[in-house]
């Protein structure tokens, strides 16, 4: 059995839409040797097609225990002792894939600890980005899946680093701003981040008070509640809502965003603005860190050795769009070393 797997996996669950592929189980495996060429190259040229190759053009397989591993410039082989049929996928009928969580797996050998955690968000997001436009998506898993999957086959390479990542992981987010704040403000200082409670993504709030609005026909409705970014649920509801342009496909989305804070101070809520800005400056963030450690009275004793470098080294690791490229990137030069 051949499958897409690996980084080539990973890069199709990163921009699978729901609606450009079909994929539906596998479940007939052909092991006959005389189609294996033609099924390589027939995954290959997949790959390559969508552009689901590596830095260096290289389409990742896996090939079952049995199956003799090729030998090509455009191909890097993986072999798996145990039997993951089960875990695959079919995409558009033909081509098989690592599913969501065995990606999961098979990239924890590759990434360090902090680049998986951010892998494991983006799996579990509900967004897809196409020509740096983004749009929304049904979640293809979540991190109580990947928890399951873990357990389950816990014999697999790399499923000790895989389950101390996925407990960091969060579901649903909207935007890569979404996980990549969560990340900064609830990771260990240690790893770089503010060790602050770890909120709801997404979480939808019922106003106390409903409120008339207009809708964008010119037809007024009543709004009960609101989804906001992140939401600590203490005496006093905790928001914390990002504003940027970055994901905004107009002025009218942001000015949506606005409406909604000002409604919200109103609603007895504690309300935190973020900013790209305010994320990129080391000392502006440490400072709203602080600020929102007191709304949510929460006090962080021990600060880790060096802690504002780890925090840069966290902001280099998955701030930037390419934060994927890189790390492999990265992973590459260092193997070669």
């Amino acid at each position: 059995m051949m499958y897409l797997s690996h980084i080539s996996a990973y890069l199709f669950w990163r921009s699978f839409d729901g609606a450009s592929f079909r994929v539906e189980p596998l479940s007939i495996v052909n092991g006959n040797p005389e189609n294996r060429k033609r099924q390589r190259d027939r995954i290959v040229s997949f790959a390559q097609a969508n552009g689901f190759v590596d830095v260096r053009g290289k389409a990742h397989i896996t090939a079952s225990n049995g199956v003799a591993a090729a030998r090509s410039s455009a191909i890097a082989t993986h072999k798996i002792e145990n039997d993951v049929a089960a875990s695959c996928l079919l995409i558009d009928g033909e081509i098989a894939v690592s599913s969501p969580e065995l990606t999961f797996v098979q990239m924890s050998s590759l990434l360090e600890s902090t680049q998986l955690i951010a892998l494991g968000n983006e799996l579990c997001s509900r967004y897809v980005i196409s020509q740096d436009q983004i749009s929304q998506r049904k979640t293809i898993t979540s991190s109580a899946k990947l928890g399951k999957f873990l357990e389950m086959n816990s014999n697999l390479r790399s499923c000790t680093k895989a389950k101390a990542a996925c407990g960091f992981i969060v579901d649903g987010a909207r935007s890569p701003m979404e996980w990549k704040c969560f990340m900064l403000l609830t990771l260990s200082h240690v790893k770089g981040g503010a060790k602050l409670p770890a909120p709801k993504l997404n979480s939808r709030i019922d106003l106390k008070t409903p409120i008339q609005a207009i809708d964008q026909w010119g037809y007024p409705r009543i709004i009960n509640s609101f989804e906001c970014d992140l939401v600590w649920e203490e005496k006093r509801l905790v928001v914390v809502e990002y504003q940027g342009k970055e994901w905004h496909s107009d002025e009218s989305a942001l000015l949506r965003d606005a409406v909604k804070n000002n409604r919200l101070v109103g609603q007895n809520i504690t309300l935190f603005e973020l900013t790209k800005d305010i994320v990129y400056d080391e000392v502006a963030f440490s400072e709203f860190c602080e600020t929102l450690a007191k709304a949510l009275n929460h006090r962080n004793r021990i600060r880790a050795a060096s802690a504002y470098e780890k925090s840069r080294i966290l902001r280099r690791a998955i701030m930037p769009t390419n934060w994927f490229e890189q790390a492999i990137s990265k992973s590459h030069q260092a193997r070669k070393r």
